[in-house]
């Protein structure tokens, strides 16, 4: 689909059903669509799935444009748009919480509620122990992409235990890994990241969308950490119906503990 004069890639599982959410993923995944496919097809037996790839992702264009929030946002709702949803769920893994969070504020009669994955939320910047992770995050995640399909390794992010992943798939995301890995958008929206965690700081998610945030205990080295936990529980304004779900796992939560977080959605979202 043509956005802002590029080319953007999307899928969609589960055309038929009504009930619409909409995937965005965490920094620099190497293909949205693919990564995101055992989510994808767990939950499109009773939602329609979209996973727009935004630009500098997956089979998406480049683009020169500035990586702001405000930019992303206006670029994946254009798909949205074009698409004719009025109405849907956000939901983010990582950093792609960061874009709902933006997401819902400009769009508040839009959202229906946000499921967030571990994600990132922008008061991170303010704790001492995650301002490094930051940096090495922005610098390092498309070397390691690189690196996993240059040696073919394993991704984390494709789950081992689903069925419906095939060798095509499989050998599309090691292509793209090799060749797109950290492209000049991603780069640029890498650098900005620290900037955008710090203006939107103050920011929360509308009174009128709820969320429900799945949130990993421990911290990189290995230690409960509270912080993590209370700073997804801040950013929810509407506390009737959200609800924040502590699992013991490591970052990428939708693999580690899919049939949890698929049944809990279930039951979440009508």
């Amino acid at each position: 689909m043509e956005v802002d004069g590029h080319q953007m890639n999307y899928g969609m599982a589960g055309e038929n059903n009504t009930t619409t959410i909409i995937i965005l993923p965490g920094f620099s995944l190497t293909s949205p669509i693919i990564e995101f496919k055992s989510l994808s097809d767990n939950l499109s037996d009773k939602y329609r799935i979209v996973i727009p790839e935004a630009l500098g992702y997956g089979f998406s264009d480049t683009t020169d444009k500035e990586r702001t929030p405000e930019n992303v946002v206006s670029e994946l709702h254009e798909v949205i748009g074009k698409l004719g949803i009025k109405n849907y769920y956000l939901m983010a893994h990582s950093f792609g919480g960061i874009y709902c969070l933006e997401w819902a504020n400009q769009y508040p009669n839009e959202v229906l509620g946000f499921i967030g994955i571990d994600v990132s939320v922008p008061k991170q910047i303010t704790l001492p122990e995650l301002k490094n992770d930051c940096k090495m995050i922005t610098k390092f995640c498309g070397l390691m992409n690189f690196l996993r399909a240059l040696e073919k390794k394993a991704f984390p992010t494709i789950d081992p235990n689903h069925k419906n992943y095939t060798k095509e798939d499989i050998d599309t995301i090691i292509r793209i890994a090799l060749t797109r890995s950290y492209n000049k958008t991603v780069a640029k929206e890498g650098n900005y990241i620290p900037k955008t965690l710090v203006e939107m700081c103050d920011k929360k998610f509308p009174e009128n969308v709820p969320v429900l945030n799945f949130v990993k205990i421990r911290s990189p080295d290995g230690n409960i950490y509270k912080p993590w936990v209370d700073i997804h529980h801040e950013v929810i304004t509407n506390t009737t119906h959200s609800e924040v779900v502590e699992l013991d796992g490591d970052h990428i939560l939708h693999v580690c503990f899919k049939n949890e977080i698929v049944n809990k959605i279930k039951e979440w979202i009508p």
